[in-house]
């Protein structure tokens, strides 16, 4: 009983923005939708976000996305979702050896529904939210 009055007593000395700050780093499904994809304005991607997992499927000419990937439904994983960024990964390599793993972070840019980051090969990406029909 001591211990909890002891843990209470300090958590009501911490100020404020202390505890909200902690609350603000935290991971939640900020980004769920479709999503239209530019990459380096050249390759272009839809992607689907549900809560933690999605696809991704490579919409762009037949020139600037090997026949492997093209046109298939590739997983993605969210490692991190937070109001600052969102991180995910694109598992390529389940669905053809020809079919690179990659890593994608991005970062709100001028409204919810625009994102601007990279890959980790340092390629620039552009989304924004696809507008329902």
């Amino acid at each position: 009983m001591r211990n909890v009055l002891l843990a209470a007593l300090l958590l009501s000395a911490l100020p404020l923005p202390a505890l909200s700050q902690h609350a603000e780093a935290d991971d939640v499904p900020l980004y769920q939708g479709t999503w239209n994809v530019r990459l380096d304005g050249r390759r272009s991607a839809r992607f689907v976000l549900d809560e933690w997992e999605g696809t991704w499927v490579e919409t762009g000419p037949a020139r600037t996305v090997g026949a492997a990937c093209r046109g298939k439904k590739i997983p993605v994983t969210v490692q991190h979702s937070t109001t600052e960024h969102i991180e995910f990964t694109a598992w390529g390599s389940s669905i053809s050896s020809a079919c690179p793993d990659t890593s994608f972070e991005l970062r709100p840019a001028g409204g919810p529904d625009r994102m601007e980051g990279e890959t980790d090969t340092s390629a620039k990406v552009q989304m924004t939210r696809a507008r329902r029909r």
